[in-house]
């Protein structure tokens, strides 16, 4: 597990210093999902990196199960969500917006649109 969750970090390090592209699956639905996508340039080669949080299906409201896709390297680890927390806001990737995913995706909650805006329930 040690050397995933080194994997996972190394990767979200990478990609905080990328032009990173963030998404969020229907947030209606109940499979939901962010991704985030970025491209290291190097001088020999380019790193295609792509992160996947979602919820933890045994551990629901304490842990995210992350999959880490880099080049042809492929590696799913469920880590606990204060370390994922942690690793966003050390790597200055954690804003408002992905908070709000993070949570809606870790506590599973639902949300609707109401006179145009969006609700968490």
């Amino acid at each position: 597990m040690s050397n995933n969750l080194e994997f996972i970090i190394q990767n979200f390090t990478k990609i905080s210093k990328t032009n990173r592209a963030e998404k969020m699956s229907d947030i209606l639905s109940e499979n939901k999902q962010i991704e985030i996508k970025g491209t290291k340039k190097g001088f020999l080669k380019n790193e295609e990196i792509q992160i996947l949080i979602s919820s933890s299906s045994s551990n629901l409201g304490k842990a995210f199960t992350i999959k880490v896709i880099n080049n042809n390297n492929e590696v799913t680890e469920e880590v606990n969500s204060d370390i994922i927390y942690d690793v966003c806001k050390n790597t200055n990737m954690l804003d408002d917006k992905l908070i709000w995913k993070l949570d809606i995706i870790l506590y599973n909650k639902k949300v609707k649109f109401e006179n145009n805006q969006l609700i968490i329930i």
